[in-house]
């Protein structure tokens, strides 16, 4: 006599067998989204620290476009080259740069007044807290200026400026008694706790004066 008796269920061979097939399609699921979001998130800070790179040339090119010249006020842009030594400050095993600037520049007074002749100056700031970005004014007297104090941009980690020579050669420091021909700022910007992460942007800025 035949045995009809049909068979029902899976096997525990064959439940263990899909059951290892689904546990390495979850893995390969989670680690792609990992990385997807992993990826979602670095290219998302990367376009915020560009964006505050942005906002900082935009004020240094409000400056620069104002910058008056040295026969007007007695005195030219004076640019300062140095690196920042902190064991702390250290990016990718490189000292950052810690340069400065000083601009002579025409503004009305208050917006609407007279023009006036002052000085401002950009630089890092790297007292207690993040690094920042200071831009601070003063009289055309050849002094650093120290009032004013704005905060252009935080978690400014290095900057680097260099200067036009007659649109020939680029110079790391200026103290020459004419105006350079254009300001070239390079600006790294690091993350909130994670400064080693970081974005740098360069803009060049002519001076149209003499």
């Amino acid at each position: 006599m035949r045995n009809n008796t049909k068979r029902l269920g899976f096997t525990l061979l064959e439940l263990l067998t899909v059951l290892a097939i689904m546990s390495v399609v979850s893995t390969l699921g989670v680690t792609a989204f990992v990385d997807m979001s992993g990826l979602w998130s670095d290219t998302t800070a990367g376009m915020e620290l560009t964006d505050k790179c942005v906002d900082i040339f935009g004020s240094i090119r409000d400056d620069v476009d104002r910058v008056a010249s040295a026969q007007r006020t007695g005195h030219s842009v004076s640019g300062i080259d140095r690196l920042e030594t902190a064991p702390e400050k250290l990016i990718k095993r490189h000292n950052p740069q810690d340069d400065s600037v000083i601009l002579p520049i025409l503004q009305r007074n208050r917006g609407t007044g007279p023009w006036e002749q002052i000085s401002v100056m950009y630089s890092i700031e790297r007292g207690e807290g993040v690094p920042k970005l200071i831009r601070t004014v003063g009289p055309t007297d050849g002094s650093t200026p120290a009032a004013g104090k704005m905060v252009v941009g935080e978690h400014v980690i290095a900057m680097n400026i260099s200067y036009l020579d007659n649109g020939k050669v680029w110079e790391d420091s200026w103290s020459r008694p004419d105006l350079p021909t254009a300001i070239r700022v390079s600006i790294s910007v690091g993350r909130p706790n994670r400064p080693s992460e970081h974005v740098t942007r360069e803009a060049v800025f002519p001076i149209h004066v003499k």
